[in-house]
């Protein structure tokens, strides 16, 4: 992969805390999702098939605690609309690097799993079927499809 900065990397692993609290805040207050929801969803909600990904979520998982203080915990009127701008950045950001498609395509597809996984309940070790969490499971499908 090429165009890749240190700076672009931490944004990157970023992006699947964004996808959470975006999928799970459709369903419960932000500030209800703890750090065993994360745990949670970034353990047995990622699942990837190109090292691109797995450098990338490898670095969120064994930096967890460090990426996850770095999250913005303002959970005021404009949160959703933050995290869906913070997801288009990332879209953006994917369109500026330069490397096999196969493996951007990994990346959003693991994306959209997660967001499938939160919304199935998966970060809250429960089923759930809400249509605002499906929603928000679309519009990211919609996104990086």
């Amino acid at each position: 992969m090429e165009n890749l900065t240190e700076e672009k990397v931490t944004k990157l692993g970023m992006a699947p805390l964004y996808v959470l609290y975006l999928v799970a805040s459709a369903y419960v207050a932000p500030e209800k999702i703890n750090e065993r929801h994360v745990v949670r969803a970034m353990e047995y909600g990622l699942s990837w098939r190109t090292p691109f990904s797995e450098g990338i979520f490898e670095l969120l998982r064994s930096h967890l605690h460090e990426f996850y203080a770095e999250f913005p915990h303002e959970y005021n009127d404009t949160f959703s609309e933050s995290l869906r701008e913070e997801i288009l950045s990332i879209k953006e950001l994917l369109t500026q690097l330069s490397g096999p498609v196969e493996m951007l395509d990994d990346y959003k597809s693991a994306l959209c799993k997660l967001a499938a996984f939160v919304a199935a309940g998966g970060a809250f070790r429960k089923e759930i079927s809400d249509a605002g969490m499906q929603a928000q499971v679309d519009w990211i499908a919609e996104v990086f499809g």
